[in-house]
C-alpha cells in the first residue's frame, strides 16, 4: 500500500520535471539543456558516493555502456555522455544489467520493505534526472545539427532518444521507469516532426 501510494507520488514528480524540462529545453535549446543545480550536476547521490549503483553484470562488449555515460555526465564530461547516449544499443535489454534498478519489476518493488523502497525511490529520482539532463542535451546537439543542414544527423540522435525511451518504457521496469520511457517516446516524436 505504501509503496504504490509513493510511486504514484514518483509518477507525478518525474511528470512535473520531465514536463518541466521539455518546456524550459523548446524556449532555449542549449541554455536550458540542464536545469537542476548551478553546476548542470544531479546534487545527489547514492549511499556509496558512486553516482549509480553498478551491478555485479557488465553489458560486455557493448558499443557503449549506461554506467559509463551517466558516470560521464555527472562528472561534467557532456559532449562524451551525449555521444555515449547516441551510442548505446538500447534495443540490446543486456545494458540493463549495469544498473540494478533498471533489472527491477514492479513486483520486486512492490515486495521491498518500506526503508528499502524509500532508498530506491531517491536512485530512482537522480537515475531519470540525469538520464532527462543527458537527454536533453542530445536533443540540443540534434536541433545544431538540423540547423546546419545535417537533417541524418539530427534524425539519427533524436533517433536515440527515441529509442531509449521505448526501452524504458517495456513492461519489465518499473511503473515510474515506463513513465519516463513514454514521456521521452513524445517528446522524440514532436521533435522529429519539427525537423521534417
Amino acid at each position: 500500500m505504501i509503496a504504490s501510494r509513493q510511486i504514484t507520488q514518483l509518477i507525478l514528480i518525474v511528470t512535473l520535471l520531465l514536463s518541466y524540462g521539455c518546456s524550459k529545453q523548446d524556449e532555449s535549446p542549449e541554455g536550458q539543456a540542464l536545469n537542476s543545480d548551478s553546476n548542470g550536476q544531479v546534487s545527489t547521490e547514492t549511499a556509496q558516493g558512486q553516482p549509480f549503483n553498478k551491478g555485479g553484470e557488465q553489458a560486455g562488449e557493448a558499443t557503449s555502456s549506461i554506467y559509463d555515460m551517466l558516470t560521464s555526465w555527472k562528472s561534467g564530461e557532456k559532449d562524451a555522455a551525449s555521444e555515449q547516449f547516441v551510442s548505446t544499443d538500447w534495443t540490446d535489454t543486456s545494458i540493463f544489467n549495469e544498473i540494478p534498478l533498471l533489472q527491477m519489476s514492479e513486483k520486486q518493488f512492490v515486495a521491498l520493505s518500506a526503508h528499502e523502497s524509500t532508498g530506491l525511490l531517491q536512485e530512482a529520482i537522480e537515475l531519470m534526472q540525469t538520464l532527462r539532463e543527458t537527454m536533453f542535451h542530445v536533443v540540443s546537439k540534434a536541433k545544431g545539427f538540423a540547423d546546419s543542414g545535417d537533417t541524418a544527423k539530427a534524425e539519427q540522435y533524436l533517433g536515440a532518444v527515441r529509442q531509449h525511451g521505448v526501452a524504458l518504457s517495456g513492461p519489465d521496469h518499473l511503473e515510474v521507469m515506463r513513465g519516463y520511457g513514454k514521456a521521452a517516446i513524445e517528446y522524440a516524436d514532436r521533435k522529429l516532426s519539427e525537423i521534417k
